[in-house]
């Protein structure tokens, strides 16, 4: 039986910066045991501790089963964070199937004035990775969306 009792570590009421450390210590070879108790995660009450189970599902572990998670995380998580990670989520799960609609849900996202940078930019380089670009703006903690974003590349994607 696979659940808490094997991974304690991982219980969601443990202290919250203990909790993190657990989750990314986690191997791949945790991860058929530990799915289930990350999954739960996504709807813990810190963002940092929902960010952190959403990374490692979908960036690290390549989930499928979780990408729907990221969608949904994209569209209504309260913290800007967790969605700019889900937008990651997105990227690293598409396929050819998919990336019509994973497109079309990130657009509005780069688009968005009223967002703050950070999301709308890992938005604008989750739609890079998705198309195969590999042109990302630099690492910088203060990017301006208006600057950093090739527009016309961005309008050429709903043509």
């Amino acid at each position: 039986m696979t659940g808490q009792r094997e991974f304690p570590e991982l219980d969601p009421r443990r202290e919250t910066n203990a909790l993190l450390r657990s989750m990314s210590q986690l191997s791949d070879d945790h991860e058929r045991e530990a799915t289930p108790l990350m999954a739960a995660l996504l709807h813990h009450g810190d963002p940092d501790v929902r960010q952190e189970a959403l990374r490692k599902l979908t960036v690290h572990w390549k989930n499928p089963g979780y990408r729907q998670a990221a969608r949904d995380a994209v569209a209504n998580d309260p913290d800007e964070g967790v969605r700019a990670t889900a937008a990651f989520g997105i990227a690293s799960l598409s396929t050819k199937e998919t990336a019509v609609d994973d497109t079309s849900l990130l657009l509005p996202v780069v688009r968005a004035e009223h967002l703050g940078p950070e999301l709308r930019i890992s938005a604008y380089e989750a739609l890079l990775l998705l198309h195969g670009r590999r042109d990302l703006p630099p690492l910088d903690p203060v990017v301006d969306p208006r600057a950093a974003i090739d527009w016309d590349w961005i309008g050429s994607l709903t043509r």
